[in-house]
């Protein structure tokens, strides 16, 4: 170690290797103020400047947020500062940059399990065709990374089994939920995504209120471009958190098309319903529609209602109810039911 000097040559001798194992560093800087400040981490430095010192610090690699940084370190940084609501994220980032060394792991690391391939799924794996229509065999669930097609001309019915969509259902044939005869519920529950193309029809019928029991819920997403409709006691539900966009307008050519709710029908809302341009909403006479406990319908397009729209807009017992646009006909009632 260098001694200590004066004025000018001050730096050079608190530079450690100015003479010798040149070119060294400056083991006190002068700050213009106050003492010299050590390059030893300690409350005034704790040194000796006038002989010759060791100077080791016991730095910690990646430990201040500076430097070197272990792999598993850098992968969880990766992983704390990834937002991954909402999106497709790499299939182990739940444990990225975790390490254990009780995972029989010789590097210590958590292994990344690839996930299990998804299997491909059509009506012949989960129904069974009589020669006329595809008969569902059980309860079954279109899992959230398999895609159903009912090709068009083709019909699924749920027959008295519960069918549960997390995953896309495209409808260019039909998905009946139909309680012709007495049994259990025919139910089609959508926590996923089902789209309704221009051939396609979704439908809800009971024969009667002592037969009943067709039901499709919706807490996903149903994009509308064919016929989606309910009648003689069937029911639809858009929940919470659910959104059906109609993109479909009735035809009194065909008698198809559009969003309807023929008679004796029951469309309860508490989601959002967009009613969008040149689409149309038929509510017809003793059918009714219950928008309540926040839900909405926003019409774009036509609204025909010739039943009952109960769509409360003060606080009651059952929430409040919005409905924007212009309904033709018979206009809601301010009430639960």
């Amino acid at each position: 170690m260098s001694a200590f000097g004066s004025g000018s040559n001050s730096n050079g001798n608190f530079w450690y290797g100015n003479s010798t194992n040149f070119p060294g560093f400056l083991y006190k800087k002068n700050v213009g103020v106050g003492g010299r400040r050590s390059t030893k981490m300690g409350p005034g430095g704790n040194i000796t400047c006038n002989s010759a010192t060791d100077l080791y610090n016991k730095y910690k690699p990646g430990g201040g947020g500076v430097g070197a940084s272990s792999i598993a370190n850098r992968r969880a940084k990766n992983r704390l500062a990834t937002v991954c609501s909402g999106q497709k994220c790499f299939p182990c980032y739940m444990t990225l940059g975790q390490y254990s060394n009780y995972t029989h792991n010789p590097n210590g690391y958590v292994p990344c399990l690839a996930p299990p391939p998804c299997s491909s799924v059509t009506l012949a794996d989960i129904a069974t065709f009589d020669g006329i229509n595809w008969l569902l065999n059980g309860d079954t669930t279109i899992l959230a990374c398999q895609t159903l097609e009912i090709p068009a001309g083709q019909e699924l019915q749920t027959n008295h089994f519960t069918l549960t969509n997390n995953g896309t259902i495209n409808v260019r044939g039909t998905i009946r939920n139909d309680q012709d005869t007495p049994g259990n519920n025919s139910v089609t529950i959508n926590n996923g995504i089902i789209n309704i193309f221009s051939t396609g029809t979704i439908v809800a019928v009971n024969v009667t209120v002592v037969i009943s029991g067709s039901i499709i819920t919706n807490n996903g997403i149903i994009n509308n471009y064919g016929d989606f409709f309910c009648q003689t006691y069937g029911i639809i539900n858009n929940n919470a958190g659910g959104r059906i966009n109609n993109y479909s307008a009735f035809s009194g050519t065909t008698g198809t098309g559009g969003f309807r709710l023929n008679f004796r029908g029951t469309f309860n809302n508490v989601g959002v319903f967009i009613n969008n341009t040149g689409a149309t909403i038929n509510n017809a006479f003793d059918a009714t529609i219950y928008n309540n406990n926040g839900g909405i319908i926003t019409n774009n397009g036509t609204f025909t209602n010739n039943g009952d729209i109960y769509n409360p807009t003060v606080s009651t017992t059952c929430g409040i109810g919005t409905i924007t646009g212009t309904i033709t006909g018979t206009q809601p009632i301010d009430a639960c039911s």
